[in-house]
């Protein structure tokens, strides 16, 4: 594989991204000028607290994936190299151990499990928490049809996803930005997409980024969850990036003749999380300051390196929210594992007594 192959598909994303959020902060954000009262300007309202949690299926090729080098000081490698503009808001986890890998019971990824404690996942416990002032406590939406295979579930209970980000689009902001005046280019990309349309991965995965950072901007939700694929993998490359790799991706991973395919998906899907991450930089807050910076976005998956369905070296990411979490590091976390991730951030955002894991990850909170 030709080591420009990931800048030129990176190149191509963030052009895209560009022509999708120009003029984001149109009339929509509303003022954002200091309130006063009497002429005195009053303090600020406090800044909310937000998550997105991002799911993608059977791991990545670690050697391949995890980046060289550690603390602020590293490199990306091929599968990982699209986040490079976006590096310096994420931490990425060395010797990252994902307990019970491999396929299905995916609500494991965001705590869920079958002991005492995890009857609930992270998601649905922080929207419930972060649920003042909001339209719904969680947004939930993946690229396929969501039967049990979900990754929230709520005592127990497998939560419903949205297959269709265009129709939830449509239920939550009706015709309120129809008129030109007012709606921005993710308005219009989303009004335009068909509802019944949900066999285009590339498509739907875009649509669910730009949902998600309406959504936030605009206080439907403060936490949401993505899932991009279910356990079986069964999606496939746009032709717009490869028309060599004519497989779905759980036949790209388990392919014996070469590791390609699956460094060129696990390449993809980084350039979508960058774009994720990317999308909500540039996205003013109330406050005119990044959505970004009140944001905290989790990357989780099933297992370490699919190929093997090993439990180590999995490919967990955290970016954003930097005024409660560390960004730009490359961090050994000593085979930490995702339930310990997950009592991590519940401290921080101020979840009281979890417990899904045994152990805080250090070096994670500022």
């Amino acid at each position: 594989m030709k080591n420009s192959l990931n800048a030129a598909l990176t190149r191509r994303r963030f052009l895209r991204t560009s022509l999708l959020t120009a003029g984001i902060a149109s009339p929509f954000t509303a003022s954002i000028a200091s309130p006063t009262l009497n002429g005195l300007a009053l303090a600020p309202a406090p800044r909310p607290k937000r998550a997105i949690f991002v799911y993608t299926p059977q791991g990545a090729p670690y050697d391949h994936w995890t980046p060289d080098g550690c603390g602020n000081s590293f490199t990306l490698r091929q599968a990982s190299a699209p986040l490079e503009p976006v590096k310096e808001h994420c931490v990425f986890f060395r010797k990252f151990f994902v307990e019970n890998a491999g396929h299905g019971i995916t609500d494991k990824v965001l705590g869920g499990g079958f002991t005492a404690g995890r009857e609930t996942t992270l998601d649905i416990r922080l929207g419930e928490m972060l649920s003042d002032n909001v339209m719904i406590n969680n947004l939930l939406l993946a690229t396929h049809v969501p039967g049990f295979e979900v990754v929230s579930k709520k005592e127990n209970q497998l939560q419903y996803f949205f297959d269709s980000s265009a129709r939830a689009y449509r239920e939550f902001f009706g015709d309120r930005y129809v008129d030109p005046a007012i709606a921005s280019p993710l308005d219009r990309r989303l009004l335009a997409a068909n509802p019944d349309a949900l066999n285009d991965f590339d498509k739907n995965v875009d649509l669910q980024i730009m949902l998600s950072a309406l959504a936030l901007q605009r206080n439907v939700t403060n936490v949401v969850t993505l899932m991009w694929g279910d356990n079986q993998a069964e999606f496939y490359l746009p032709e717009s990036y490869s028309s060599k790799y004519r497989l779905d991706f759980h036949h790209a991973v388990s392919s014996l003749a070469s590791v390609e395919a699956f460094v060129y998906f696990r390449a993809y899907l980084s350039m979508k999380l960058a774009y994720l991450i990317k999308l909500l930089e540039i996205t003013p807050d109330h406050d005119g300051r990044s959505l970004l910076d009140s944001t905290l976005v989790v990357h989780v998956t099933d297992m370490g390196d699919g190929r093997d369905h090993t439990a180590d070296n999995a490919p967990y990411l955290i970016a954003g929210c930097k005024n409660l979490f560390r960004n730009g590091v490359v961090l050994d976390v000593d085979r930490a594992n995702q339930y310990d991730l997950m009592d991590t951030i519940a401290l921080a955002y101020g979840l009281q007594d979890p417990q899904y894991g045994s152990k805080l990850i250090d070096g994670i909170l500022i």
